[in-house]
C-alpha cells in the first residue's frame, strides 16, 4: 500500500505464482485436509501479492467457510480445488469448486490455489487420500481406496480415448500411470499415448509408449504430459490395463 502506483504495477507483473516445501496431504478416513508451506504468495483482486510464511492448515471439507468448503454442501465424486486464504492477518484454508473464483468469506481478501482433493463416493464423501509435495500429486491407499483408480481394462479395436476428468483434475499438465499387461499376456501387447497416433505402433513409427507380454505380467509406471481431455490406448489383449497414480499440477 505504502508503494508508487508504477512500483505496484511493476511488483504485480514481476511476483507471479510462488510456494516454496508446499505440501498437503488427506488420509482418506476423516473430512480434514492438511496443508502447510514454508512460503505462500497471496494475491487480491487487483493482483497485489502478499508473501505468508509458515502457512499450516486443517481444512474441513465438511465445514462451511474459513477452513472449510466455500458455499452449498460437499458432493460425492467431485474435484475441490484447495486455496490459502488472508485477511491481512490470519492465514486460512478453504476448498471450493472453482479454479479461479471461490467465494471468499468476510474480510478475506487474498488467496492462492495451491491444489486439489476429490471426493470418494461413499456417504462419507471424504477426500479421497492423497499426498502432494509442491505440484506433484500421488494417490494413498488408505480409507475407501484400496487400489490405483483403474482407467482401462481390456481390448481396444485401434487408438481408444481414456478420459481423464475422474482421475486428475482440470488443471493437470501432466498425469502419472501405471500400466502394462495384467496376468498371462499370451502375447499381448498394449501401446499409450497422450494422442491418438501416439498410441499405435505402425511400420513408420512406434508408439509413445509400448508394452508386451508373453505367459508373465509386463507393469510399467510413466509420467505423461497431457494434449488434451484424454490419453490413447491401443490394446491387443484384454489383459492389457491403464491405471492412474497421480498427477503434476499447474499451480
Amino acid at each position: 500500500a505504502d508503494l508508487h502506483p508504477l512500483a505496484r504495477r511493476q511488483l504485480r507483473g514481476t511476483v507471479g505464482s510462488f510456494f516454496r516445501n508446499l505440501a498437503a496431504s488427506a488420509t482418506g478416513s476423516s473430512s480434514s485436509v492438511s496443508v502447510s508451506a514454508d512460503e505462500v504468495v497471496v494475491r487480491n483482486a487487483s493482483g497485489d501479492p502478499a508473501l505468508l510464511t509458515g502457512v499450516s492448515l486443517s481444512i474441513d471439507s465438511a465445514a462451511s467457510g474459513v477452513n472449510g468448503l466455500d458455499t452449498g454442501a460437499v458432493a460425492s465424486d467431485t474435484w475441490y480445488a484447495i486455496w490459502v486464504i488472508w485477511n491481512g492477518t490470519t492465514t486460512a484454508g478453504l476448498i471450493s469448486l472453482s479454479a479461479t473464483s471461490p467465494t471468499m468469506p468476510s474480510g478475506y481478501t487474498h488467496k492462492a490455489r495451491v491444489g486439489w482433493i476429490r471426493t470418494d463416493g461413499t456417504a462419507n464423501k471424504y477426500p479421497i487420500a492423497f499426498v502432494q509435495r509442491d505440484k506433484r500429486v500421488q494417490y494413498a491407499l488408505a480409507g475407501a481406496l484400496t487400489a490405483f483408480p483403474q482407467m482401462f481394462y481390456g481390448t481396444t479395436s485401434g487408438a481408444q480415448a481414456v478420459a481423464v476428468g475422474s482421475f486428475c483434475p482440470t488443471t493437470a499438465g501432466a498425469i502419472a500411470l501405471s500400466w502394462g499387461v495384467a496376468g498371462n499376456g499370451s502375447g499381448a501387447s498394449i501401446a499409450i499415448g497422450p494422442s491418438a497416433a501416439a498410441a499405435v505402433a505402425s511400420s513408420s513409427g512406434f508408439a509413445y509408449l509400448g508394452s508386451s507380454s508373453v505367459s508373465f505380467s509386463a507393469i510399467n509406471n510413466c509420467q505423461m504430459l497431457l494434449e488434451s481431455s484424454s490419453i490413447y490406448v491401443d490394446s491387443s489383449n484384454g489383459n492389457g490395463f491403464i491405471g492412474c497414480t497421480g498427477w503434476e499440477d499447474n499451480l
